[in-house]
């Protein structure tokens, strides 16, 4: 099935048909929610006022990362790596690669 996300001010992030039916909510953030992509994993990311990033699998949050300031975009790279632009003017970039990362969370800032 193909299908698209959106991201609204009502702190939730909605899946849809490309017919327009609705299929579900995302929720979990606390905030309005401004940013939105897909992986080609499948997962969404998500991410807004209540400054974190959260990763979406089969509508369930799989992990939430913090940020200092308000999220205004975020984007994939062809590594799967994750790259978060904030309010103060700073980028940064987490990936799933053990090469690159430190142990624990899927995504962590390298």
């Amino acid at each position: 099935m193909q299908g698209f996300a959106s991201c609204s001010n009502d702190e939730t992030v909605k899946l849809w048909c490309l017919d327009g039916t609705h299929l579900m909510d995302y929720k979990g953030h606390t905030g309005f929610v401004f940013a939105i992509d897909s992986l080609p994993t499948g997962e969404i990311i998500s991410a807004g006022d209540d400054c974190v990033v959260k990763v979406w699998d089969g509508g369930e949050c799989k992990q939430t990362i913090q940020m200092p300031r308000t999220i205004w975009s975020l984007a994939h790279n062809k590594l799967g790596d994750l790259i978060v632009g904030c309010e103060d003017k700073s980028f940064k970039t987490f990936t799933k690669d053990s090469k690159r990362r430190d142990e624990g969370a899927d995504y962590t800032e390298y």
